[in-house]
């Protein structure tokens, strides 16, 4: 399934398992922000690039449900949240 198929899904039926669908096509990105992040010095606490894979998935997941076409490109509108860890 296409990430564009996933959309269509998810958005004729807003269900976990869909929402769960169109994640996994991002799930890349969410790892590259954890490996970039952990590289950075002064992070505090989230230095383990598996919490910080945990921290993004939740933004990513926040990111999804809150999106709406209108507000532009996805990958745009997700990464501050997948960033921050959906804060």
């Amino acid at each position: 399934m296409t990430t564009s198929e996933a959309w269509a899904v998810y958005w004729a039926e807003r269900t976990p398992e869909n929402r769960n669908r169109v994640a996994m096509h991002y799930l890349p990105m969410v790892k590259q922000v954890a490996a970039k992040m952990a590289k950075v010095r002064g992070m505090g606490v989230y230095h383990d690039v598996e919490d910080l894979v945990s921290m993004g998935t939740i933004g990513l997941i926040d990111a999804i449900d809150r999106y709406e076409p209108s507000l532009g490109d996805f990958r745009s509108f997700a990464w501050p949240r997948v960033r921050w860890g959906g804060m």
